[in-house]
């Protein structure tokens, strides 16, 4: 797990976290997880805890909760089977949204797809001291994106870990690549379409 000892970090209002698979399933295996994660989700709804959660193509996906301790939040992760039984691996953060709310929405969802970016930030002793021109950098293109009406979402890490971008529909590698501080090495975009509910990203 990513960051076993983070303290609740003020100003954070959401926990974000990150399911990936840890071993090769087989068919028996893959259905216990989906069933088992599903049945995981709809809890953690119901009890007021989890506020979107939707999966990546090809395999794992993500969930936002409401803002606890990171403590609280391995608690209620050790109640899903798939990670008690060790055939998730999860990575969790603090995360403050920037750009976009999240909003509730009543009855059925539709799920629909967008582009998920996760920027990894990469600080090193040859670059630390230009990091904070590095960050305005990537601010700079994340609101220039922002005026194109794509983005819907826009969120950072605690501690200077990086942070999520969510756009509309499918957008192409070479938008995210163009960001000059991928470039420069400083950050490491992991890009994937997610499926999350229509509507889950309001303005107000």
């Amino acid at each position: 797990m990513a960051h076993a000892s983070l303290a609740q970090v003020k100003g954070y209002e959401h926990v974000v976290v990150f399911f990936k698979g840890r071993v090769e399933a087989t068919q028996a295996v893959s259905e216990d997880l989906i069933l088992s994660h599903k049945e995981f989700v709809q809890k953690q709804h119901k009890a007021g805890n989890l506020l979107v959660s939707g999966p990546f193509e090809g395999g794992g996906g993500l969930a936002i909760f409401k803002v606890l301790k990171i403590e609280a939040i391995d608690s209620i992760l050790s109640l899903h089977r798939g990670v008690e039984k060790r055939q998730l691996q999860i990575e969790r953060y603090y995360w403050k949204q920037r750009i976009g709310n999240l909003c509730s929405i009543n009855g059925e969802m539709e799920f629909v797809p967008y582009t998920f970016v996760k920027f990894d930030t990469y600080i090193t002793k040859f670059n630390v001291r230009l990091a904070d021109d590095y960050f305005k950098l990537h601010d700079d293109f994340i609101k220039a994106l922002q005026n194109t009406g794509n983005v819907v979402s826009e969120g950072e890490f605690s501690n200077s870990d990086g942070n999520t971008l969510i756009l509309k529909g499918n957008v192409t590698k070479e938008v995210i690549m163009s960001d000059p501080v991928v470039g420069l090495g400083f950050m490491i975009p992991t890009i994937k379409k997610v499926w999350l509910p229509n509507g889950i990203f309001c303005k107000h």
